[in-house]
């Protein structure tokens, strides 16, 4: 007579793809990210202007502090000044 033997659902299986694709996913939106800043060092640059400016000033309310600075009409020019100050003080910009 044949003995059955039960087995456990597969669902570890289906939980081990899900959490591949899942590192996938990351490692692929990671590249697309890092795609996207280099070709558009101008989020790099603001980036580092408002981080200087920060450290600076030291506001003691950043958000605020924050949004003062993306809603100034000279943002621009202010981050170009700063990255060709900063690239002839040090030779990089990053």
């Amino acid at each position: 007579m044949e003995e059955l033997i039960e087995t456990e659902p597969t669902t570890v299986s289906y939980e081990d793809e899900f959490l591949k694709q899942l590192k996938l996913d990351a490692i692929n939106q990671r590249i697309d990210n890092e795609r996207y800043l280099r070709a558009h060092p101008e989020v790099r640059h603001i980036i580092q202007y408002v981080l200087h400016q920060i450290l600076l000033i030291q506001p003691t309310n950043v958000q605020e502090f924050i949004a003062d600075l993306f809603t100034d009409v000279e943002l621009r020019s202010k981050v170009d000044g700063y990255i060709k100050q900063k690239d002839v003080n040090t030779g990089s910009v990053w």
